[in-house]
Parts: structure tokens; sequence; C-alpha cells
């Protein structure tokens, strides 16, 4: 570099151009330790804020949806915070909260449409055997009634006594268990 000056006549050494080069290499070093240290301790990268950003949505939309597809007994404790003071809670606090409501939310649906779709298959099997002729029924839906006249008399004094049969069927009944032959 002191050969290029002095052939330009230039006033500036090749000396002082390399303990600039130096200068500037060791600022460069020093800016990309800083950018490093930003990125690993001090600024929240992109995708984290991304992140942040819709769970603090959904959050906020299942906290306005309220109780609304919850037992409100098991889950009244999770709306008793404001949603300002749940939205700077820890991002694990969050997603576990966001959890247990979703998951609470999806149980009592499922629950509601099995039962529902349960009671249906119920009415349609009772009254399919309802609209069978009785000998025509299971044996293992059959009732039969025990012949004994005595027990009908104790049965009449008992319901006199308390004004109410003890169970939905006659004393005088027995239920015949399904045996597979």
């Amino acid at each position: 570099m002191n050969d290029h000056y002095a052939s330009i006549a230039s006033r500036r050494s090749g000396l002082k151009w390399c303990s600039g080069l130096i200068h500037r290499l060791w600022l460069l070093i020093r800016d990309l330790w800083e950018h490093r240290n930003v990125v690993l301790h001090d600024a929240v990268p992109a995708a984290v804020i991304l992140a942040t950003t819709q769970l603090n949505a959904s959050i906020s939309g299942q906290y306005y949806e309220g109780l609304d597809g919850l037992s409100p007994t098991h889950f009244r404790s999770y709306f008793s915070r404001p949603l300002v003071d749940l939205l700077t809670m820890t991002e694990s606090y969050k997603r576990h909260w966001l959890s247990n409501i979703i998951a609470g939310r999806d149980f009592l649906h499922n629950t509601i449409s099995s039962t529902s779709d349960t009671r249906a298959q119920e009415r349609k099997c009772l009254k399919a055997w309802l609209d069978l002729p009785t000998r025509r029924r299971p044996q293992s839906c059959r009732l039969r009634p025990t012949p004994t006249t005595s027990s009908q008399k104790r049965l009449t004094k008992i319901t006199r006594k308390r004004k109410r049969p003890l169970s939905a069927l006659p004393a005088d009944y027995t239920f015949i268990p399904f045996t597979r032959r």
C-alpha cells in the first residue's frame, strides 16, 4: 500500500492505512458480538412475538365466551381473574389455562352429543321392543311373576304402611338374566 501511495503522490502512509483496517475489523467483530448477545439474551424473536400474540388472542376469545359450554362449578375460578391480569401471566400458565378451557368445552360438547345419540338409540330399541309381541321378546328382557300368594299379601301390607312401594317393580317379579347358549 506504501508503493501505491507513493505512485499517486499522496501524503498517506501504508502503516496508517493498515492500522485503520485493523481498527475497522475490530469494530466489525464487536458489532457481530453485540448482535449475537441481543439475539440470545435481549430481544424476543419475531416467531415468539407472533406465537404470543396468537395465544393472547385465543385466550381473549375464550375469556369473552365465558362459561358458555363449560361446567360453571368446575370452571368458575378460571374466570375470576380479570383478562388484563391473565394476559400478563407467564406463557406456560397461559398455555395451560387455554388448554384446560378448550378441553372442558370439548368434553362437555362430546358428552352432550354422545348422550343425545345414546338416548336416541335407547328410544329406538325401546320402541322396537314394545312393538314386539310378548312371546317374541328376548329371553333376557322378560319379567316373570313368581307364583306365591303370600308375597302378594306381604307386599300390600308393606305398601299400606309406607304408602309407596320400595322399588319400581313389584316384589313378586324376578329378572331372568341373559345366558348364552
